[in-house]
């Protein structure tokens, strides 16, 4: 359970007392993984060799999370190289809260749009999943590369009592798309979904389902190729390489094709999610399986002609040990 909610001190703790007590070779895995999350390598890299002792048929992984260790600790020194060191992160304090924001968008060139989960969200009440409040979209102005407005919530049909957000939106401003999820229904599952709102005659329309696929996964984190005409979204379709896959879908007469899976080459066994290409046609997104310094890393890609290439891990200190999703550029 710690595990699963990013709590990665404590679920080392107990991971390290099944260890301890002999219990299966996979808490020693789930131990390594939990001090790779908390950026402890040199020990990450002792369990993974001592798991690989108990596993040698498992080389093939153990040996892409051993380099992942070595190459973040050469990363981590590079940029504490003050000769070396070419990367900078700062905080935008005005734009977080103290609950989950996150997914930020560039809106109408001098505005921000993020999902939250802060106590401005609309709905009477909390999700039983994170005790937080549900997720809306709040906009905020853009002053300059570091200095921001305080947000608020998006007007329009976008924001509802239950979760919407990480948003997307066309080059002139007249699409919207994004995910939404929850309902009064306790009897049933809430599979998140992709909608979309048209600026019509001044004002948004009230959004629509795209219907991809049957309501039996969850679908979220939409993006749009530069041009407009190819759809991006990550699912859990049981079908894909496992976890969340990277899915597209092109535009045509009256709507969006059936989507297909994004590929091998960007999709692997673990998550892949936040898709968002930049200006040059680059693909950005978010991955827990191609090698990384623990969690999700961002991960940039060359997508040509339909096809993706050259992956590669973005590096300390835009990763880190934790989940980091959510990329863009101003």
């Amino acid at each position: 359970s710690y595990a699963f909610n990013n709590n990665y001190a404590n679920a080392a703790d107990w991971f390290y007392k099944a260890s301890d007590l002999g219990y299966e070779s996979i808490s020693i895995l789930k131990y390594a993984q939990m001090l790779k999350a908390q950026e402890k390598y040199e020990e990450a890299l002792k369990e993974f060799e001592k798991y690989l002792l108990e596993e040698p048929y498992r080389r093939p992984e153990m040996t892409q999370e051993i380099d992942a260790c070595k190459k973040a600790i050469t990363w981590i020194q590079r940029q504490e190289n003050e000769y070396e060191r070419d990367t900078y992160v700062s905080e935008l304090t005005v734009l977080n809260s103290g609950d989950a924001d996150f997914n930020p968008v560039i809106y109408q060139q001098n505005k921000m749009i993020i999902t939250s989960s802060r106590d401005l969200s609309t709905g009477e009440n909390n999700d039983s999943w994170t005790g937080d409040k549900y997720y809306d979209l709040f906009i905020s102005d853009i002053k300059s590369a570091t200095s921001f407005s305080a947000p608020v919530l998006f007007t329009g049909p976008f924001n509802s009592e239950f979760n919407d957000g990480t948003l997307a939106v066309n080059k002139d401003y007249t699409e919207v798309y994004f995910a939404r999820c929850g309902s009064t229904d306790k009897k049933i599952d809430d599979y998140c979904g992709i909608y979309v709102s048209n600026y019509i005659d001044g004002k948004w329309s009230d959004p629509v389902s795209l219907p991809f696929f049957e309501d039996t996964m969850n679908l979220g984190t939409p993006c749009l190729s530069p041009d407009g005409n190819t759809l991006f979204f990550a699912a859990t379709n049981p079908d894909g390489y496992g976890g969340a896959d990277i899915y597209m879908s092109k535009r045509i007469e009256g709507g969006w094709d059936a989507p297909t899976n994004a590929g091998q080459v960007i999709n692997t066994s673990g998550n892949e999610v936040f898709p968002y290409f930049d200006a040059e046609g680059n693909l950005y997104f978010s991955s827990d399986n191609h090698a990384g310094m623990g969690g999700l890393d961002i991960f940039s890609a060359t997508w040509k002609n339909g096809k993706f290439s050259n992956i590669r891990n973005l590096e300390y200190p835009i990763n880190s040990g934790a989940d980091d999703f959510g990329f863009i550029m101003l």
